[in-house]
Parts: C-alpha cells; sequence; structure tokens
C-alpha cells in the first residue's frame, strides 16, 4: 500500500510540476514579463504544452518589440517638444517687453531688433521642417534687417521674387544659413571698409523652383570651389562646409536629384548659391487605396476621412468582401498603392487577402483595420507583411500617420529606383532570407538566391564584383543590448542607408546577422569599374557621419575586399567580422577596410582578444585578472619587436578606450595622471628609458584606475542589481533561476553573478534563500497554515526539501519553528 501511495505521489508531482511551471510563467507574464520562458523537460504532453508558451511569449515580445517601439519614441519626442514649448513663453514675453520699452525710449531700431530676434527664434522652436518660399523669404528679411542695422548701412539686399514660385517648399532656415556664409566668408577676409551687395532671386526653373543667393564679397579659390562642389556631390562635411553641405543633404533626402545645391564663384567677385527645389505641388506622392469591409457605412466613413487629410490620396475600390478586393487588385495591380482592410468578412477574410497580396502583389502596402484586439489576429497579419494593425473605433491620427509612413517609403523608393527598377533597398523579409543564404551558403535556398539577383537586379557572375560592409556600434558600457536595442540599429541603419547610399547606384539590398549585432550592406560594382570602388568608400564614409551624429555610441563600418562569385559570399561575411573586430585596437568611429586592417594588425602582431581582456578586466575592478592578462598582452607586444611608436600607439589606444568607458560608468578621476590630458600621458611613457620600465608605468597607471572601478562599484549599487533584487522579492515563489534574472536585466550568468556577489556580499543563491526563509518564518509565526503549503508559497516543489533547507540555515525545523516562537509568544 504505502508503495502504490509512492509510486502515485511521484505520478501526481510529474504532472503537477510542469503545469505548475506554466502557471508561474503566466504570472509572471501577467505582470508585464513578457520574456518569460519555461523549461521543457521530455517529449509528453506537457513539454508541448511548454514549448508552444515559450513560442507564444517570444513571438509576443517581438510583436510588441515591433509594433510598439515607433510609438513609445513618438511619445517621447511629444514629451521633448511639450518641454521645448515651456521656456520659449518666458523669452517671447521677454522680447516683446524689450521692444515696448524701446519703442517708448524712441528707440525704433532697438524695438525692430527685438521683433525680428523674437519671429527667427518662434520660427527655429517650430517643428516644421519645411516651409514656402515666401515664409522662408520672410525669415530671411527679419535676418537680414539685423544685420543691416549691425553693418550700419553698408549693406545692400535686393529682391527679385517672381510671381508663382513663391508656394515652393524649401527646408526651413536653409536660407539663412547661405546668407550667414556670406557675411562669415564673404564679406569677413575683406580687409578694406567697404559696402556690402546681396541679391535673392527667386524664379521658375526647368526642374521646379530655384533660388538664388548671390554676394560680392572676396569669393572662393579655385581649388577651395573644386573640394566644396566634391563635397556637396557626395554629401560630406568637413571644416567650414558643415552649413552649405546640410542644407544640399537635407533637400537630397527630401527629393533627390536633380534638386540641391549649386555653386560658382570667382576670387575678388563674388559668389553664387543655387538651390533647386521641387515647384509647388511637384514631389508630393499621392497614393492609391482600396479599402475592403463589409460595413457600407464603414467603407463611407473611411473613404471621406481619407479624402479630407491634405495629402489627397485617391480612393480607387470600395469592396466589400476580400474575394472582390483581391479581384480588383489582380486586375488594376500598378494602379493599387495601399489596401486598407477589416479581419473578419464574407467570403475570403482579411488574412488570406493579405496573405494572397503579398506574394502576388507585392508592393501594395496593407493596413488592417478590425475591432478584433486578439493577439493571433495581430500576429498573423504581421506575419502576412501588414504594415500596421488599426482597432476600431478608428483614431484618426493613427491612420494619418500610417499613410504617411507608407508615403515616405513610396518616395524614397521612387528617388532610388529612376528608370522604373524595383527599388533595391526596401528590402523585405524574403530579400533577408535570400542574401543570408549567401552569406552562410546555404545550398537548400542558394539557387533561389542566386536567380533573385540574376533576374532581380541583372546582377550575373563575371560581370560584378561583390562587397560587404558591416555596420556596428559599440555595446553599452554594462555590456547590455537587448533585442529592442538591436531592432531599433538594424531600423535606423537601413533607413539612413537608403537616404544616404541609394543616388551612389551601389547598395542592392541589406541582410541582418542578429547573432553578432551588425547590419550588412550588399554591394555590387561592375568588374573593371575602380572609381566605383573608390565612391563606394566615400558614400560608406558619408553613412558613417550621418549614423555617427544621430547615434551617442561609437559606430564603426568593417569592409570586406571584393569577390566575383556568389560561392565567396561566406568569405566576404568573415572579413567583415575580422574587419569589426579590429576596431578594438584600430579604434572605433571609422569606416575599417578589411585588407588594411590585416596589414596593421599584421604590423601590431597583436590579437584582439588580448586587448579587448585587458580593457575587460580594468573595467571589472579584477586586480588579480588584470596582472595576468596585461602581462600576457605586454609579452606579447615585446616577443613582436614592433617600432618603439607602434607600441606607444598600442598602449595609447588601450588607455583611451578604457577612458571611453570610465566615463560611460561616470567614475570621476581625481589626482590621477591619465587619459584626460593625452600629451601629458604620453610625454610621461616616453620618459620610460627600457621595456620593462614601460610595462610597469602601464601596470600602475591600470591598476589605479580599476581601483576606481572597485571604488565607485562600492558607492553605487548598479540599476541592474537593484532590478535584480526587485525580481527576486517578487518571484521567489517560482522556480527561480540565475539565468532566468539574468535575462531580465540582460547581462551574462556569469556577470551577473560575480556582481551581485561584490555588491550585495552574498551569493545569488543564498540571497535567494534568505529571501525564502524571511517569507517562510513570516508565514509560520503568524498563520496556521501547514508545512506543505508554505513550502509551495516559497518556491519549493517538495516539502521535504523545503524542510531540509530551513533545518540548515535556521537550526530547526519548520515545526520546530513555529512551537517554538508561540511558545515565546505565551511567555
Amino acid at each position: 500500500m504505502l508503495f502504490s501511495i509512492l509510486v502515485a505521489y511521484m505520478l501526481a508531482l510529474g504532472i503537477v510540476r510542469p503545469i505548475r511551471s506554466v502557471r508561474n510563467a503566466m504570472r509572471k507574464m501577467e505582470k508585464g514579463f513578457f520574456h518569460t520562458r519555461v523549461k521543457v523537460r521530455g517529449k509528453d504532453e506537457a513539454a508541448e504544452l511548454a514549448q508552444g508558451f515559450n513560442s507564444m511569449s517570444g513571438q509576443l515580445q517581438t510583436l510588441i518589440d515591433h509594433v510598439y517601439l515607433s510609438d513609445l519614441a513618438h511619445k517621447e519626442a511629444e514629451l521633448r517638444a511639450l518641454h521645448a514649448q515651456i521656456n520659449p513663453h518666458f523669452l517671447y514675453n521677454t522680447l516683446e517687453a524689450i521692444s515696448m520699452v524701446a519703442e517708448m525710449q524712441r528707440s525704433s531700431e532697438a524695438a525692430e531688433m527685438a521683433r525680428a530676434l523674437g519671429v527667427l527664434f518662434r520660427a527655429a522652436t517650430e517643428f516644421e521642417t519645411l516651409v514656402p518660399i515666401r515664409t522662408e523669404i520672410m525669415l530671411l528679411k527679419q535676418y537680414l534687417l539685423l544685420q543691416e542695422i549691425r553693418f550700419d548701412g553698408t549693406l545692400r539686399v535686393y529682391w527679385e521674387i517672381a510671381a508663382g514660385a513663391e508656394g515652393a517648399q524649401v527646408p526651413k532656415l536653409s536660407l539663412q544659413t547661405i546668407v550667414e556664409n556670406c557675411f562669415k566668408h564673404g564679406f569677413a577676409p575683406l580687409k578694406a571698409p567697404r559696402s556690402a551687395t546681396i541679391r535673392v532671386r527667386v524664379c521658375a526653373a526647368d526642374q521646379g523652383a530655384s533660388i538664388e543667393i548671390v554676394d560680392d564679397g572676396a569669393g572662393i579659390g579655385n581649388e577651395r570651389l573644386h573640394e566644396l562642389n566634391r563635397l556637396l556631390q557626395i554629401g560630406a562635411s568637413e571644416g567650414d562646409s558643415v552649413g552649405l553641405v546640410n542644407v544640399h543633404n537635407r533637400i537630397r533626402l527630401q527629393w533627390g536629384q536633380p534638386y540641391g545645391i549649386e555653386l560658382s564663384s570667382q576670387p575678388h567677385i563674388g559668389t553664387v548659391v543655387r538651390l533647386i527645389v521641387p515647384g509647388e505641388g511637384e514631389g508630393r506622392v499621392r497614393m492609391k487605396i482600396v479599402i475592403a469591409d463589409d460595413e457600407k457605412l464603414i467603407r463611407q466613413g473611411l473613404a471621406y476621412i481619407i479624402r479630407q487629410m491634405e495629402a489627397s490620396d485617391e480612393i480607387v475600390a470600395s469592396c466589400s468582401d476580400g474575394e472582390e478586393a483581391l479581384s480588383y487588385c489582380l486586375r488594376e495591380g500598378a494602379d493599387v498603392d495601399v489596401l486598407i482592410t477589416d479581419v473578419c468578412m464574407p467570403g475570403k477574410d482579411g488574412l488570406d487577402l493579405i496573405a494572397e497580396l503579398a506574394r502576388l502583389c507585392p508592393h501594395i502596402q496593407t493596413v488592417v483595420m478590425s475591432g478584433y484586439g486578439e493577439f493571433d489576429y495581430v500576429r498573423r497579419s504581421m506575419r502576412e507583411g501588414a504594415v500596421d494593425y488599426l482597432l476600431k473605433p478608428l483614431i484618426k491620427n493613427e491612420l494619418q500617420e500610417v499613410l504617411e509612413r507608407i508615403r515616405q517609403q513610396k518616395k524614397l523608393a521612387a528617388i532610388a529606383n529612376e528608370g522604373k527598377r524595383e527599388s533595391p533597398m526596401i528590402a523585405s523579409i524574403h530579400q533577408d532570407h535570400l542574401l543570408n543564404a549567401l552569406f552562410h551558403h546555404n545550398p537548400g535556398v542558394a539557387p533561389e538566391a542566386r536567380a533573385f539577383l540574376e533576374n532581380g537586379f541583372g546582377i550575373a557572375e563575371g560581370a560584378f564584383r561583390f562587397f560587404a560592409a558591416g555596420v556596428a556600434i559599440d555595446e553599452k558600457a554594462d555590456g547590455r543590448f537587448r533585442q529592442a536595442d538591436r531592432m531599433l540599429f538594424q531600423y535606423f541603419v537601413r533607413k539612413m542607408a537608403e537616404e544616404a547610399l541609394f543616388q551612389q547606384e551601389l547598395v542592392r539590398g541589406t541582410a541582418w546577422q542578429g547573432q553578432d549585432d551588425f547590419v550588412v550592406l550588399l554591394f555590387f560594382v561592375p568588374t573593371g569599374e575602380g572609381e566605383r570602388e573608390s565612391e563606394m568608400m566615400d558614400a560608406l564614409k558619408q553613412l558613417l557621419a550621418i549614423l555617427s551624429s544621430h547615434v551617442q555610441y561609437p559606430v564603426t563600418i568593417g569592409v570586406s575586399s571584393g569577390a566575383e562569385r556568389f560561392s565567396d559570399m561566406p568569405k566576404l561575411l568573415l572579413e567583415v567580422q575580422a574587419a569589426l573586430r579590429a576596431r578594438l585596437t584600430i579604434g572605433t568611429g571609422r569606416v575599417i577596410d578589411y585588407e588594411a586592417s590585416q596589414r596593421l594588425q599584421r604590423q601590431w602582431n597583436v590579437q584582439p582578444d588580448a586587448f579587448h581582456k585587458v580593457v575587460t578586466a580594468t573595467m571589472l575592478g579584477d586586480a588579480e585578472t588584470l596582472e595576468k592578462e596585461l602581462g600576457v598582452f605586454m609579452d606579447d607586444l615585446y616577443e613582436a619587436g614592433i617600432h618603439p611608436e607602434v607600441l606607444l600607439d598600442i598602449v595609447l589606444r588601450l588607455f583611451l578606450r578604457v577612458e571611453s568607458m570610465l566615463e560611460a560608468k561616470g567614475v570621476v578621476r581625481t589626482g590621477e595622471p591619465g587619459t584626460a590630458d593625452l600629451g601629458k600621458l604620453l610625454e610621461e611613457l616616453r620618459r620610460c628609458p627600457t621595456w620593462r620600465m614601460l610595462e610597469r608605468e602601464v601596470r600602475h597607471k591600470l591598476a589605479a584606475l580599476s581601483s576606481l572601478v572597485r571604488e565607485h562599484a562600492r558607492q553605487i549599487k548598479p540599476t541592474f542589481i537593484t532590478d535584480a533584487v526587485n525580481y527576486i522579492h517578487e518571484h521567489y515563489q517560482s522556480d527561480l533561476t540565475l539565468a532566468e534574472v539574468a535575462d531580465v536585466v540582460g547581462l551574462y550568468p556569469t556577470y551577473l553573478s560575480e556582481q551581485f556577489k561584490q555588491h550585495m556580499g552574498v551569493k545569488f543563491v543564498d540571497y535567494v534563500i534568505q529571501v525564502r526563509m524571511d517569507r517562510a518564518k513570516k508565514l509560520l509565526r503568524e498563520t496556521n497554515k501547514p508545512s506543505f503549503e508554505i513550502c509551495e508559497k516559497v518556491g519549493y516543489a517538495t516539502p521535504a526539501h523545503f524542510t531540509k533547507v530551513f533545518k540548515s540555515k535556521v537550526g530547526c525545523t519548520p515545526l520546530e519553528y513555529r512551537e517554538s516562537w508561540r511558545g515565546i509568544r505565551k511567555i
């Protein structure tokens, strides 16, 4: 009988335990921890249930990242905008008060200056990026009013504005930027006092509208003029050309070629800057939209809302079911841009409809609008390629934002594909899959991928050389680089690549390498055209400049050597990875050519891994590991017998790397000479007469920095430790593991274990037990619950295990503890 009971108990436990694990995981998910996973044991039905839960959790997290991250970014932008609107109110009132005081004191010039300054400041803080030429001219007149007063009557301005050209759009404050250059580079170099003249001409041009700003200043020399025109062509800014190139890039990114800036000049005569922008009404993408919904009133209302929007999109069809909508799109596919569909309709439903369109008419963008908010509907619609999933009742602003997003994508595609070729940069998931197949030499998919390149882009082996460029971002100082960060970085790089590189007609697609956290851009250069390879490098430098101005962490681009066969593409990926690894020693924030990096690596003869280990040991404050790894690192350098200047360069880069990470951690260094004054540091290192003295000096300085890290860690408890402690207190009832908590805070388990012990004074496991024991003692004191119930509430699967742990930590069994406590209470 006892044996039967034991067997029954074990069988029941085998059934209950997996279900209990799923239940605990569901409770975590209810609290917002969507990354929760369940351990899968065995191959029975419970294991299938756990696998299904894990799959659902992963898909839900991915969907949240895709759908809501952009919304969070939008909300953050709104908050920043609200913050920016608070202070200007005070400034406007102050400027108006100054103007009134000036009026009362009969100083009309001071009053005009205050009003003009207020107008310019208001324009700078408003959020429109494009304004009509008439508005831009008004702002320019306010700016020139200030300059005329400043020049005391020696500045003459002439206006020639043709009727009908004032409605064209220009980037806001772009003309002011150009006129500022007139004063800075045109009039300032003139030593003798003289009058200055500026002419502003606005007229119609063949491509749209033309704005010319002419000055009679010092002019530009031929060599400098040639250099400026080259920078305008590639979109890269250097030195004093930042403002001019910035305006040119804003125009090009908005409308593409042939719009932008043209520059001509003659020394001692003057300069002409010509802006060419689309005419009024040109450059706007009007979309043709199909609506599919089984409710006639909803179709009519949706059509009315869309027609009232400023974009004036056209409703080309209104369909009552999926079959009718599919038939129309297949028949008139070239004339359809967007489909807005309901989910549940008679016949073919909306999800089947967008799946068919994704296969047969991939250029049609689909938007789902439904009253069903269930996860399965949202997930499937996103899988089938829907741009967004809108819930009824419809919020007009949400629909307008989605349509504007599609419009911008189509505008970029239209600019990138003059000549009606298929857009290479609007990369689909299918395209990513094919490119990855080539990079990883997947024999099952490689033939389809080759056909995709040959038929879709006209790329054939032998006629083109292939290049790959990997764009990587240095991870955050604490080692965390979450999935959401990777997705945002991937999207941002692709968007910037579309805007910066499509004009070169070199980039043909992108592929995301999720494991290595970098984006791969694939280039095709016609064989024998070496100058195109030079253009490719210029384009990558331009992309790096754009990314570096928007991303707060260093960005590095690694470029492979060329290949002429599809079968060599895996080699390109390996070369990109090698070039990016070299940034550990060469430095970040640059374009690293694979061959050049290998030459430099051979000259240095230093392994990036050894360099990285020294940096890591310093930043962990681990004196013992630092001593060991630094010895290996310096011995490698000594045995290589490299040139002393190269040695000093390597050591300086080592200190620079540590310095940047110290700043990221917020470690303040006082009194210790280090990398804050590089000249002083270099001088100290050069004073070392022997190799061993240099090694001793490096050890001393790195040990001091490592000590600072340890002191900083003792004073300030990192956020991830606080997050880990809070998570333990909230989930001690479940089967809590170090790996689970590490995943929550975004760290490797081994690193979290080390940091937890350092900051909390106890090991992770001991702290969890301590929390559970404290809770168990509280339940034993304040309730009459039996031990087997308390054991479950504090995270133990069996009463026997609970009793064993309790006795080892408290010194008595749970029952003895309860009886002892109650006896004390009675006394």
